[in-house]
């Protein structure tokens, strides 16, 4: 065979790939058994070119034992490697499931009521609301959808309500095309819409949906939204408000990680305690107010018993907004200062610098009946202005048996505070020594989670 037939062999090959892929409706979540293209004639395409061209596969002498198990061969073809569609075992050992990603299902249901009562849940849900626009709106719908379809054979099992500002409606964005059904709100700051949590309920009563998602910014951190909506008997999805209150204010998670025994760098609370049973955790008002630092001259004495660099943080910051570096007492009333005005009415505390450290995340998840497993980490380490700009996963830097740790202390705070939903526990970790430190916890589904 010249190389000439070689050639048009395989455009013939490929131009009846993408005749057959073009001519099929493409429906989300088309990896499914019926409409799964991979699933016409997947053995028979590339054995025969692999036979045109003679190609081989060279295997290791002692590792050909292992391979051979586990495959299926017919006619001498391999139509699945070993260990295929297998999750990799998380380096914190136990706290991850160990389950096959593509596990055949043994139970067919129809819709999400059915499925419900299957595993004998308390509520289905069929409608929900997406507090939230942009990609994050998008990347829901499309989840959800693929998992429906893959569930119940039918996309639309669950619909979708969304929040639409005149913004959004004349940029034509593209959720709002993939949604059920739209809400317009008024535009202008997100405080008028996305971040109004009164609205958001409002919305959720008068469409009768089931559940709302936030998603990450706007209302996603604010304790309120899942108060009010357990009041109106509507699921928040994402962890109940105490738990969020807990872990999302950055002095009540430093006092809740110490309570834990979970090291942290020294800062203007660090002897703080909170009381712990084996079913909650209170941070009592004045425990929290003996954290923070009110006044300039207060936090300079803070920081003068911590030791030069500190760093000056507002507990309600975030996005590198409300964060100062001091390098002398000189500079600390005008860092003060700055970090008021950025973050107004929020509290503040001082923290000591971390030199030559790295900055690595843990990803949780965890339900409401007390389990809670951590999903690896990442590297977050490269960041312009104390905001991150490229994340790396795995977080590779740490030493195995110290990022073990790492997993086991997030998955213990939070069980500790009985936390709900995807959330992400952050450290300081300093290569030179192995030593990690906690830094703060996001009770949110981080926008770097695809990383992870």
């Amino acid at each position: 065979m010249n190389i000439l037939e070689s050639v048009c062999g395989i455009a013939n090959v490929f131009f009846k790939m993408l005749k057959r892929r073009t001519s099929k409706r493409f429906v989300l979540g088309e990896n499914a058994e019926p409409q799964s293209f991979d699933d016409e004639e997947p053995t028979e395409v590339l054995p025969n070119l692999a036979q045109k061209f003679q190609m081989t596969l060279s295997v290791d002498p002692e590792e050909r034992e292992g391979h051979e198990e586990g495959q299926r061969q017919q006619d001498g073809r391999l139509l699945r490697p070993p260990n295929s569609g297998t999750l990799q075992p998380s380096m914190s050992q136990g706290t991850v499931i160990h389950s096959q990603r593509f596990q055949e299902k043994d139970f067919t249901v129809a819709t999400p009521e059915e499925f419900v009562r299957r595993f004998q849940g308390t509520k289905p849900i069929n409608k929900v609301l997406i507090a939230n626009n942009g990609i994050g709106a998008v990347k829901c719908m499309r989840s959800i959808r693929r998992w429906s379809y893959e569930m119940f054979k039918n996309e639309r099992a669950v619909r979708f309500v969304v929040m639409v500002t005149p913004e959004d409606l004349k940029a034509n964005a593209e959720y709002i095309k993939m949604a059920d059904h739209y809400v317009p709100v008024p535009g202008g700051s997100n405080n008028n819409n996305y971040a109004n949590v009164e609205l958001i309920v409002d919305i959720a009563i008068r469409t009768q949906v089931q559940a709302v998602w936030a998603g990450w910014g706007h209302a996603s951190e604010n304790p309120k939204l899942p108060e009010l909506l357990h009041r109106a008997g509507v699921v928040f999805i994402g962890p109940p408000e105490k738990a969020m209150w807990a872990l999302g204010d950055k002095i009540a998670s430093s006092i809740v990680a110490q309570t834990a025994e979970i090291p942290t760098l020294p800062w203007s609370g660090s002897e703080l305690k909170a009381e712990y049973n084996s079913k909650k955790i209170k941070i009592s008002s004045e425990l929290f107010a003996r954290g923070c630092v009110t006044t300039p001259e207060q936090g300079l004495q803070a920081a003068q018993k911590i030791g030069f660099p500190v760093m000056i943080k507002a507990s309600e910051g975030g996005g590198g907004k409300g964060i100062r570096k001091v390098d002398n007492p000189d500079d600390f009333n005008s860092m003060f200062r700055q970090v008021q005005a950025e973050v107004p009415g929020s509290p503040i505390f001082v923290m000591k610098l971390a030199k030559s450290a790295r900055h690595l995340e843990v990803q949780l998840l965890a339900d409401q009946y007390g389990n809670a497993i951590s999903l690896f980490g990442r590297d977050c380490s490269i960041q312009r202005r104390h905001q991150k700009i490229i994340e790396e996963a795995p977080a590779a830097i740490a030493k195995p048996d110290v990022f073990i740790e790492m997993e086991k202390a997030a998955v213990r705070l939070a069980k500790m505070v009985g936390y709900v939903s995807a959330g992400t526990v952050e450290y300081l970790y300093e290569p030179a020594t192995g030593a990690y430190y906690f830094l703060e916890l996001n009770p949110r589904l981080q926008v770097e989670h695809p990383c992870t």
